[in-house]
């Protein structure tokens, strides 16, 4: 049979096995077959998952080492970016609010604004892909988002305020509130996909207090809305400053 040892039962991608493969050595008459053991790691189901999801679906799809590894360091970056936002979210100011009693009004800083806007571009883009089936757009913005948006400008450019500046703050207030839109918006993003490691988070924050499933929060619309934010965005004053740190990069 062609398909002899050119196939991998998914059950081996998520716990781990090894894949039998023939092989042909010499030729002509010399020829023989082979039998070649190849070890395979326990991927996971997330993996395996996103493995799937990232490939082109209206093609044949060829299981790789490569691939498999790539879908890996794929979850590996949506799972720190994740454990940034539940790490630095988990614990609420602890006063009372502001000298007069009222709520903290958040000072929110260009790259608070900046990023508040590219999370509703990036929400936009990921419903227009789920709606027309573009899976693989959603993986590949995800992970796009979360590397240059996110870990390299965003998460690196708050932490001395969240670190540094009171608690009660209002530009600390400000990256809190932002970073629970980020928190909502990756979680909900990636959920359909990689179901095992959003309910893991959810059930994490949640303190699976009422036995919620992450999905019955999309179907019930606990979604967070970036419009309930009250936030401007500077768009020739930041776009320069993008513009520089790219020149700076580069150079």
């Amino acid at each position: 049979s062609k398909s002899l040892g050119n196939v991998i039962s998914p059950s081996t991608i998520v716990q781990g096995g090894t894949l039998q493969s023939t092989k042909t050595k010499g030729k002509g008459k010399k020829a023989k077959r082979q039998t070649v053991s190849t070890p395979i790691p326990a991927y996971g189901a997330d993996v395996l998952r996103l493995f799937v999801a990232s490939s082109d679906y209206t093609t044949d799809i060829p299981v790789s080492s490569q691939a498999l590894v790539k879908a890996k360091e794929l979850l590996r970056r949506i799972r720190n970016t994740l454990r940034f936002l539940v790490g630095n979210t988990s614990t609420p100011p602890t006063s009372g609010g502001s000298p007069d009693g009222g709520e903290i009004v958040p000072e929110y800083s260009p790259v608070d604004s900046y990023i508040l806007h590219r999370s509703r571009q990036f929400k936009s883009n990921i419903e227009d892909h789920y709606n027309n089936f573009q899976i693989s757009k959603v993986c590949q913005s995800v992970g796009e988002f979360c590397i240059s948006d996110l870990s390299a400008l965003y998460f690196t450019s708050v932490k001395d305020r969240l670190y540094c500046d009171a608690v009660d703050s209002p530009s600390r207030v400000a990256v809190l509130k932002v970073l629970r839109t980020l928190y909502s918006v990756i979680l909900h993003s990636v959920s359909p996909i990689v179901c095992f490691t959003a309910e893991e988070v959810h059930e994490h924050v949640s303190q699976n207090q009422n036995g919620e499933s992450v999905f019955e929060t999309i179907q019930s619309g606990k979604i967070f809305d970036i419009r309930e934010l009250n936030y401007d965005y500077p768009v020739h004053e930041f776009s320069t400053v993008l513009e520089v740190g790219s020149i700076c990069s580069n150079a």
